[in-house]
C-alpha cells in the first residue's frame, strides 16, 4: 500500500464517522470489553494535543460516562500484535518488539500530524489526523523490522487518536448535545510527537491503560 492509498483508506473511514445518522436515529451503542489487551507500539503526542483532548473529554463527561483519554493513554497507534480477550504479555515477545523499534528508530524523523476534526460514531469519539509522509514511512520501516523478528504487527488504519469510549446509552436530547460538542469544538492543530512507547494495553469496562515497557524519545 502506498502513502496515498493509506490516506484514501483513512479518508473513507473518516467519511463513515461524519455520517452521524445512526447516532441520531439509534443513539449510542457502547462496545464494552471485559478484559481485552495486546502488545502496542504507540506514538505519544505533544502537549498541545494532550491538553486539548483533556479539555474536550471534560465536556463529554458533562453529558455521558465514558472511558477517558488523557496524558497517560492518549496516543496514535503505530502497530498492535496479538490483540485478544484475556491477554497476558510474554517477556520474550516484548523484547522482540522493543528490539524492532530500537533498530528502526533512526527512520523516525520529521513526523507531523494535523488534527483538524473531532468525529463520533455510536461507540467512540476520535480526533481525525492527517499525517505527513514521514509517519507512513516509519510504519513501513517498523513493519519491516518486526517481520525480521518473526512478528506480524497489525498496522493502523489511520493517524487518528481515540478520545473517548462511551459506556452508556443516553436520551435523545443528550445525544444531540453530545453530537453538538463534536461538531462545534475547534480543530487542535499540528502534533509533533514526543515519544514512541512500547508495551501492552488493557481495555476493560472502566479504563484503557498502556503499560509502558520501554520509551523512546523522538
Amino acid at each position: 500500500m502506498s502513502f496515498y492509498e493509506f490516506l484514501e483508506k483513512q479518508e473513507n473511514i473518516y467519511a463513515e464517522f461524519r455520517n452521524t445518522s445512526k447516532v441520531k436515529e439509534e443513539g449510542l451503542v457502547p462496545q464494552i470489553s471485559i478484559n481485552r489487551g495486546g502488545y502496542i507500539i504507540a506514538l505519544k503526542h505533544s502537549k498541545n494535543i494532550v491538553d486539548a483532548v483533556d479539555n474536550f473529554t471534560k465536556k463529554i463527561d458533562l453529558v455521558t460516562s465514558s472511558i477517558r483519554y488523557d496524558e497517560s493513554n492518549i496516543h496514535t497507534t503505530l502497530g498492535t500484535y496479538e490483540v485478544k480477550d484475556e491477554f497476558s504479555p510474554a517477556n520474550k515477545t516484548l523484547e522482540l518488539i522493543i528490539n524492532a523499534v530500537k533498530n528502526s528508530f533512526s527512520s523516525i524523523k520529521g513526523i507531523q500530524i494535523k488534527y483538524n476534526e473531532w468525529l463520533i460514531n455510536q461507540d467512540s469519539g476520535i480526533i481525525a489526523g492527517i499525517p505527513n509522509m514521514n509517519f507512513y514511512g516509519y510504519i513501513e520501516k517498523l513493519s519491516e523490522y518486526t517481520q525480521m523478528n518473526g512478528i506480524e504487527v497489525k498496522r493502523p488504519w489511520g493517524a487518528h487518536a481515540t478520545v473517548s469510549r462511551f459506556l452508556e446509552k443516553i436520551s435523545y436530547d443528550r445525544t444531540l448535545e453530545l453530537l453538538n460538542i463534536f461538531k462545534e469544538s475547534k480543530p487542535i492543530g499540528i502534533s509533533i510527537p514526543k515519544y514512541v512507547d512500547v508495551g501492552y494495553f488493557n481495555l476493560t469496562a472502566e479504563s484503557f491503560k498502556i503499560n509502558i515497557c520501554e520509551r523512546f524519545k523522538i
